[in-house]
């Protein structure tokens, strides 16, 4: 699995275009996506994971807030209890909307196959080892 960092990192700026960035709000949890896909590779790095693993981690780091932005927007609030799961709109924003296509894989045909051979996202081969390196390197799946 090759992921185009590159194409993920202007997806991600596009997506977030769309939000106040003169927001304090916003501006934090941009710069908290950043400092979070690379703490991510880190981690997965000196866990010994192998090059597939580390980008996935990478990407994950990335994308593990992209609710937030959302979430913000609709209800004016990060609380979860006062709002909307993040975790929840943020899947629905990456699977149901399409979006994981503009920010993945250069042959989102290859990703798309993947998946529906694990018949789940939730289930996406990600390895368990990815579920105990960090909270902020996973993404929640309904």
């Amino acid at each position: 699995m090759k992921i185009d960092r590159q194409r993920a990192l202007n997806a991600f700026q596009e997506y977030t275009a769309y939000y106040d960035k003169s927001d304090e709000k916003i501006k934090l949890k941009i710069n908290h996506s950043y400092r979070v896909c690379g703490l991510c590779q880190q981690i997965a790095v000196q866990s010994g994971f192998d090059e597939n693993e580390v980008e996935l981690a990478w990407l994950m780091g990335l994308l593990h807030d992209i609710g937030r932005f959302e979430q913000l927007r609709r209800y004016g609030t990060f609380i979860d209890a006062q709002s909307i799961d993040h975790a929840e709109l943020g899947a629905d924003i990456l699977f149901k909307e399409g979006k994981i296509r503009h920010l993945t894989m250069k042959s989102c045909a290859k990703w798309q196959n993947f998946l529906r051979k694990k018949n789940t996202y939730a289930n996406a081969g990600i390895s368990t080892r990815f579920l105990t390196v960090s909270p902020a390197a996973m993404i929640s799946l309904p």
